[in-house]
């Protein structure tokens, strides 16, 4: 016995097979949807509304309570795949859904959905991006689409590596809307600003008169030095989510988005999007550029206090997306 989609939807390759990666995927294959380029702009809109593209790392690589709550986080396979951002995306979209941990009832799930024409999603066991799409099946084999070239590209998925099954239900009324996405934008935003998450990263980076810290750079020797600007380096490329951020206020692409009342928001947005990408890049050159070995010990107090005052600045553009979110949830709530 033997029944399969024709599943002929692209996966984004620059992302592991994430739940929104294949969520993506299988939305727009019941929605009727194939355009490349489609995908990239959901894949923008949804990391942005479920609040992941609002994530801000320590400086200690300890994953905060908004990267467990959203499911970015390594011991999660960077998977995004927690009850709350699952249900969200479901509820977002306008469709029913039902998770099954029932290993025994799993292949009678996957029979059933296929045959109804609807894709399954399912969680694994392991692997960088714990969920793959299952589009068929051929008696007791599970069929998967062509995932492209996808990072990390799996294997086809076996029974026993099913962990989770997510089981697509009926279109219906969307529950959660524009205004739902900006609160978890501004739940995740309130957070790192109150976890004082850039600040951590100016006391290990700071030091001296100007930017005094009881661990700063000041205590340190080269060689640390070295790596903690490597590391900040890697905060700030984190912080480069802003670019799913941005684009999804300035493409417009949800209809709710496209109210005029917005529009002087989203340009704000936009703009302070672009800035915390030129300090990333700020911040990259000089990871590349300083020998921390080579440098006179007078020039050092400079060159922290110079990317404290970096740092600074992209927490307060911060501060100042947050406020925005804050003005665009009273527009919507109206």
């Amino acid at each position: 016995m033997k029944n399969s989609l024709d599943f002929n939807v692209y996966f984004n390759e620059f992302a592991y097979l994430d739940f929104i990666n294949c969520f993506i995927s299988s939305y727009m294959y019941l929605e009727g949807k194939k355009d490349e380029q489609e995908h990239d702009l959901y894949f923008r809109l949804f990391h942005t509304m479920c609040g992941h593209s609002s994530l801000r790392c320590r400086f200690d690589g300890e994953p905060t309570q908004m990267h467990r709550l959203i499911g970015d986080h390594e011991t999660d396979g960077y998977s995004c795949g927690t009850d709350h951002t699952v249900d969200f995306l479901f509820g977002f979209t306008g469709y029913e859904y039902h998770k099954c941990t029932d290993t025994a009832s799993f292949q009678d799930e996957i029979f059933a959905s296929i045959d109804a024409g609807k894709p399954v999603i399912a969680k694994v066991e392991s692997g960088n991006g714990r969920f793959r799409v299952i589009t068929g099946y051929d008696d007791h084999a599970l069929i998967n689409p062509d995932y492209g070239n996808i990072q990390d590209k799996p294997r086809f998925t076996l029974y026993d590596e099913l962990e989770v099954l997510y089981i697509i239900g009926n279109k219906i009324v969307p529950r959660y809307t524009l205004k739902d996405g900006l609160e978890r934008i501004r739940q995740v935003m309130e957070h790192n600003i109150s976890e004082k998450l850039w600040d951590e990263c100016i006391g290990k980076m700071g030091g001296w008169i100007m930017y005094p810290s009881d661990d700063g750079l000041d205590k340190t020797d080269a060689e640390v030095r070295k790596v903690r600007m490597q590391r900040l380096k890697e905060v700030v490329c984190y912080a480069w989510n802003c670019h799913l951020f941005g684009e999804t206020f300035r493409n417009c692409y949800y209809e709710e988005l496209r109210n005029p009342l917005f529009t002087e928001l989203w340009g704000k947005i936009s703009d302070l999007c672009y800035s915390i990408d030129a300090f990333g890049h700020a911040i990259m050159y000089l990871n590349n550029s300083i020998d921390w070995s080579s440098i006179h010990f007078a020039a050092v107090p400079g060159i922290s206090a110079m990317i404290c005052m970096t740092i600074e600045k992209v927490r307060q553009i911060d501060i100042e997306l947050l406020d925005t979110i804050k003005q665009a949830i009273k527009i919507a709530e109206k």
